[in-house]
């Protein structure tokens, strides 16, 4: 009769270090992994509809069932162009943050106060690792800027957010007061703000304080709302992150219209 082996001490060992638990930093690799697998099957499967609506005078003529089961590309183009306007629409009634976005490639939506204590250790990790001169440059061809830190504040009042932001880190803040209650109404938009905010604003909170979320702002996409786990897990090369994501999502937009045009 087979009897299973028993195992060692020092197999027990090495099996136990095989199948350790895996940090976040594991889970975050594989979801990259499993988006680029994603653009790459949708970007082939754009160019074989190229294809084949090109070959034998397009779909129609050179393959018969091809309408069939094809997507109805104008509409989805339709579609794709309305959500971008509804995007666009939707944060320009931020006249400040809009104002940011029409001059920068990306933004960052900081939501935090001087009193959270949670809220310290990021202000300063964000001031250390975007430095007055990165957020100086520009692009040379569009002339905008590459990327800029908007400060949303849950501070009681404007002293302390005087006393909280400095001067010399060139980050934008949102008007602590305005007519249109800008600082107010992107709280509610993105339904993030502090836990005692939360009922005066009637806001059934997404995100508390700190949250850095990030906006593309040709299109006004949001492109991560967990900014500070990046910058803590990545440090300056969360930007180059982003950005990358920025110019994959524009491309794989540009590459729809090119191959499905009107």
């Amino acid at each position: 009769i087979w009897r299973p082996k028993k195992l060692g001490a020092q197999q027990t060992k090495v099996i136990r270090h095989k199948t350790r638990k895996r940090g976040p930093g594991h889970k975050r690799n594989l979801l990259t992994v499993m988006m680029s697998l994603c653009v790459i099957a949708l970007l082939g499967y754009v160019g074989l509809s190229n294809k084949l609506q090109s070959d034998e005078g397009g779909s129609a003529k050179g393959n018969p069932t091809a309408s069939k089961y094809d997507p109805d590309y104008a509409a989805l183009k339709k579609a794709m162009a309305e959500s971008e306007k509804e995007m666009t629409a939707a944060l320009s009634r931020f006249p400040y943050v809009n104002e940011v976005l029409d001059s920068s490639e990306l933004i960052a939506l900081y939501f935090a106060a001087s009193w959270c204590p949670e809220s310290e250790p990021i202000t300063e990790l964000l001031a250390d690792t975007f430095t007055p001169d990165m957020l100086g440059q520009t692009n040379n061809e569009s002339g905008k800027s590459l990327f800029e830190i908007v400060y949303v504040s849950s501070d009681d009042n404007i002293g302390q957010v005087e006393r909280y932001i400095s001067p010399k880190w060139k980050w934008r803040v949102v008007p602590f007061e305005s007519e249109s209650n800008e600082r107010t109404e992107l709280k509610r938009y993105f339904k993030t703000c502090a836990a005692r905010e939360a009922s005066a604003l009637e806001v059934d909170r997404k995100n508390g304080i700190p949250t850095l979320i990030i906006i593309d702002g040709k299109t006004h996409a949001v492109l991560t709302s967990d900014g500070v786990s990046d910058v803590r897990e990545f440090g300056k090369e969360a930007f180059e992150r982003w950005q990358s994501t920025m110019y994959l999502l524009r491309g794989l937009e540009g590459k729809f219209y090119q191959g499905h045009t009107s």
